[in-house]
């Protein structure tokens, strides 16, 4: 992928990540949730957001895959998103503030971008290979 590619890419995740701030902080420390065959827990929260990103990447790139801890894997592994859409479920349930939305960007099975929302803090730190890592800008 050309570098502008990533950078639109990562645009596009983050903005979906951003855009369920307000909402997750609306049942921080309260949603409802079920537990996975695996005994983790999972809230609609998890399943919304990963949803939203996936359709939100098909929409900018349809090459590019996706897999999503919830829902698994659509499209292609030569690129992809790696998701989980809330990462500590269990302290975003509690209302622990050790939780944020994760995102990988894999290339021929190499990460090549991350990006991390916190969206307690309303921190956004990006990552690329080669060219370093920033918070918030």
């Amino acid at each position: 992928m050309t570098p502008s590619a990533i950078d639109s890419s990562i645009q596009v995740v983050a903005d979906v990540f951003r855009s369920y701030r307000t909402e997750l902080l609306g049942h921080f420390g309260q949603a409802h949730f079920v537990r996975k065959r695996n005994r983790t827990p999972v809230t609609e929260w998890d399943i919304k957001i990963e949803k939203s990103v996936r359709r939100a990447i098909h929409a900018h790139d349809p090459s590019v895959g996706f897999e999503g801890e919830e829902t698994g894997r659509v499209g292609g592994r030569d690129r992809y998103w790696l998701v989980d859409p809330i990462d500590g479920t269990s302290s975003f349930i509690r209302g622990l503030d050790y939780t944020t939305n994760m995102a990988a960007l894999v290339v021929n099975d190499e990460v090549v971008a991350s990006v991390i929302y916190d969206f307690i803090r309303d921190h956004l730190f990006v990552a690329v290979k080669g060219r370093g890592a920033t918070r918030d800008g």
